[in-house]
């Protein structure tokens, strides 16, 4: 393994922090950041340049108490998606369509159960397409959307 720089710290806004995604979600193929938190989610982009790093925020995308986060693309549009976990409304999935140019749509939303404390993307049925995995901390099993 090599080693790794000091940290650099950079501000979110967002009060204490719950998830970490990342994804080209602008198209730039740089890593963009979706960070979730205790009073919302918000994606940042990365405009770094090389030898220097520089993160700039993005979107808001809810104020909504939320716990995990996923990027993929969802929708099949070559876009990367958000999925962001939530216990609010009795716990809930948000997923945000991208508009293909890093800003994403007000969400959709489904039940995950009223505990959701991680989320994760794959195509679990074998159709090609991504499906959605929650694990809700008050039942053994995962909640998944095929």
């Amino acid at each position: 393994m090599g080693t790794f720089l000091n940290p650099i710290h950079f501000s979110t806004q967002l009060a204490t922090l719950t998830g970490l995604a990342s994804g080209n979600l602008n198209t730039d193929n740089l890593p963009d950041l979706v960070v979730t938190a205790s009073n919302g989610a918000s994606a940042f982009f990365n405009a770094s340049t090389p030898g220097n790093f520089n993160i700039v925020f993005g979107q808001l995308l809810t104020s909504v108490p939320s716990t995990a986060v996923a990027v993929g693309n969802l929708d099949a549009d070559a876009h990367p998606d958000i999925a962001v976990t939530s216990k609010s409304g009795g716990g809930q999935v948000l997923v945000f369509q991208n508009t293909g140019s890093g800003f994403f749509s007000t969400p959709s939303t489904f039940a995950a159960g009223s505990n959701p404390v991680a989320i994760a993307l794959g195509d679990t049925d074998g159709d090609g397409k991504l499906d959605i995995l929650v694990a809700n901390g008050n039942a053994r099993d995962p909640f998944p959307y095929c």
